[in-house]
Formats: C-alpha cells, structure tokens, sequence
C-alpha cells in the first residue's frame, strides 16, 4: 500500500508590516496629551479613531489560517495630516495528520472510477475505490453501492451460489477459492486460499485473508449434501501481472446437482460415439455450460464450438426430453463439454449472432462450468 501523504507540525507565524507613513515631506511628529488624544501640527487635535478592522479565520484540510487583526488609526481632525499605522497578525496551524486509521486506505489497483462510496454501480471500475459489491451478473445486481476498499488492499468476493438447472441459491453451501492450477490438477484436494459457506440467500461476502497472487484465475469450488463438486472461474488478474483487483470478476457461481449428473452421464453413456472413459461425469471430469440472456433466462437453439483448429471436444446439447442431440441447446440453455483441451477456449452463436468466448477445463473430480450470457 502507498504511503499517506503527511502533514506538517503544529506551527503559527506572525507577521508585522512596517509602519507606513504618509503626508508632506519631513511631516512633524504629532504630539498626545494624557488623554490619548493627538494634537497635529496645526494645532487641531481629536481623540484616536479606529477606521477599519478585520478577523477571518479559513480552514483548510487538516488545519487552520487565521487573520487575527487588521487596523488603522487616525485622530479625528479630517484637515490634519495623519499619522497611520497598520498592523497584521496571521496564525497558521495544522495537525500532525488525520488518523490514519481512520481512513480508508489507497490500494494501487483502486478502480479510479468517478463514483464515490455510496454511490450507484454496476461494475467494480466505475467506483474510485475499485469495489462494487455485486452479487449477481444477470440479473445484474441493481442495488450495489460503491464501498470501500479492503482494509488489506485484498480482494472483497461477493457472489451467489446457482444450481444451473432450477436456478434456486441453497444456503449453506461450502464455497473454497483456490488457483486455477490447483483445480486443474487436484480439485478434491484443492488448497484453499480462502473460503466461506453460503447464507439463507444463497450469497458470499468475504474480505480474502492475503491478496491473491496467482499467474492464471482464481476459481471457486462449490459443494454441497445434493450437489457435486462444481467449478466457476471467479476472478483473473491484471494484464501481465499476477495483481488481482479489489473486487471479483464473476458473481453467479454454480452448482450441479447429483440426481442431475447422474442423469445425464447415463443418457450420454448410451452414445456409441462417446468414449466410455470419459464417463460419468465428475468421476472423469466434463464441463457443463449453459447460454443465457442478460436477465439469466436460459436460450434455446444456441451453439457453442471451440475455436482451437482439430479440437478432440466433445459438445451434446441437452434438448427438452431428457436426452442430448449434436444440433443446439434446448428450452434450458444447457450443453456438456467431454474431453476440452486445458484451458480451451470455446465460443457461442445464436441464429449468427456471436455471443462471446469462453475458456474451459476439466479434471477427475469435479465438473467445471462454462456460461455464455448474450449482450
């Protein structure tokens, strides 16, 4: 974190302008009697007269600029040639800074956005303080307030747990963060970076313990009593850099659920042209992905196709009875991905509109997600 710019120490200045004099050359000094009253040169004489004074005190930031006087005197003969002096006094005073922990800190991978805390968002980087605590993407979140950047300059996760089929979000569900590597080699034994379970609302929200600091994504693994365990890519770093922003990137996570798996994995088993060794799901792996409008409803008669020339994947699209066909996605969005290269990146059509790109993966235990959302 940078450091906060200081301030300086308590001091105050005086400062005395000189005695101006005005009149005829070589003026003769006035006289005063006991009564404080000045008698001229001409003899005219007039009790001493304050024409002008003047206070102002002006704070600014942490300290204070005072004009304590300003004045003039002059006797109270109009005629007479007057003596005048004036005087100024001028304080200066500031703390020795804010306290610090009262304020909130400067991250260097702040979002810089316009929008100050407590403001309307709907993405991390329209905030000045790089969180916008989203907790879902489509619907996209419309109550989110810019909030202020972790104590730690970490990382703020705020998301909702989804089964891809209902679209319920169960409380209670075990969600862990870990490195894409970790669940792309071991996501039974992932090490966690840090974690929590859901609430009534099926949401997350949770300050990372450390900044990540991971050279490929953050993924959060997802589990349950009636769920498998179901990866979703959570957040990828900065460009060329293993640095994460203060806020994660995806806020649906999802599950699957046993009875669904099990069911789809014997419905595929019954296609010669898949590979018995890349069955059942979970045990050997799979991606299931979904298409999907910007409000979340799933869309129907999409296709999704890798873009890597010679890809060895697999894609059967769910239809409406139960089984899986080779054309487009059915009433419920949903597709499977058997046997995707690492990190493979796919895309998604509908009726020749492109709806994106997305990468995916696979592992022995778990099944990963892949969702397209159409703009």
């Amino acid at each position: 974190m940078a450091p906060m710019p200081g301030f300086p120490a308590r001091h105050s200045l005086l400062v005395l302008l000189p005695v101006l004099a005005f009149g005829c050359p070589d003026p003769v000094e006035p006289s005063q009697d006991e009564t404080g009253a000045t008698t001229d040169a001409d003899g005219s004489s007039g009790a001493p007269t304050t024409v002008s004074t003047s206070t102002s005190t002006t704070s600014a930031g942490p300290g204070s600029v005072t004009i304590t006087t300003v004045t003039a005197t002059t006797d109270g003969d109009p005629t007479a040639t007057d003596s005048v002096s004036v005087s100024v006094s001028v304080s200066v005073s500031a703390t020795d800074g804010p306290d610090t922990d009262d304020m909130p800190p400067f991250c260097e991978q702040a979002g810089g956005g316009a929008l100050e805390v407590g403001e309307a968002c709907t993405a991390s980087d329209q905030c000045f303080s790089g969180v916008c605590p989203l907790y879902t993407d489509a619907p996209l979140d419309l109550t989110a307030v810019c909030a202020d950047s972790p104590a730690n300059c970490s990382m703020r996760v705020t998301a909702t747990a989804v089964d891809i089929v209902t679209r319920q979000t169960p409380a209670d569900i075990d969600v862990v963060i870990t490195s894409a590597l970790q669940a792309a080699t071991n996501p039974v034994g992932a090490t966690p970076l840090d974690g929590a379970v859901t609430d009534a609302a099926g949401r997350i929200d949770l300050v990372m313990s450390d900044p990540p600091n991971e050279p490929i994504s953050l993924i959060a693994l997802l589990s349950g009593p009636s769920y498998v365990l179901t990866a979703t890519g959570l957040a990828a770093p900065l460009d060329g850099t293993t640095t994460y922003g203060l806020a994660n990137d995806a806020h649906d996570l999802w599950l699957v659920s046993v009875n669904a798996v099990n069911a789809w994995s014997n419905m595929l088993s019954l296609d010669p042209t898949i590979p018995s060794d890349l069955l059942p799901l979970v045990e050997a792996g799979g991606v299931v992905g979904l298409v999907r409008d910007a409000n979340g409803l799933p869309l129907a008669g999409a296709t999704v196709t890798s873009t890597e020339a010679g890809s060895g994947a697999i894609i059967r699209y769910l239809v409406n009875d139960g089984t899986f066909n080779t054309a487009a996605t059915g009433d419920l969005g949903l597709f499977i991905v058997l046997d995707p290269a690492l990190a493979e990146v796919f895309e998604a059509e509908l009726a020749g509109m492109p709806l994106g790109e997305g990468t995916a993966g696979t592992a022995e235990g778990a099944v990963f997600t892949l969702v397209f959302t159409a703009p």
